[in-house]
């Protein structure tokens, strides 16, 4: 129960999903345009499992936020 509320804590406010009403949050598109530590999210893919302990983790992927404009900004290229 911890870890499902600290998981969809870290994707709500660190990456700026809504997950409200969400059954699972694979393929989890964004709708309300929320930005998050990143940038705007796309999607996410995230699968919580247990290990062979019984401790939960999560492994996730997570799509967009990062533009060619922000990449430009962080590059220190004069050309």
């Amino acid at each position: 129960m911890h870890f499902n509320r600290l998981a969809k804590n870290v994707v709500t406010h660190l990456v700026g999903i809504n997950t409200d009403g969400a059954a699972s949050l694979k393929n989890t598109p964004t709708h309300d345009g929320k930005k998050g530590i990143w940038g705007r999210a796309t999607s996410l893919e995230l699968v919580k499992e247990c290990d062979k302990r019984g401790s939960e983790h999560a492994h996730s992927l997570f799509r967009g936020g990062v533009t060619p404009a922000l990449l430009a900004d962080i590059v220190d290229d004069p050309d």
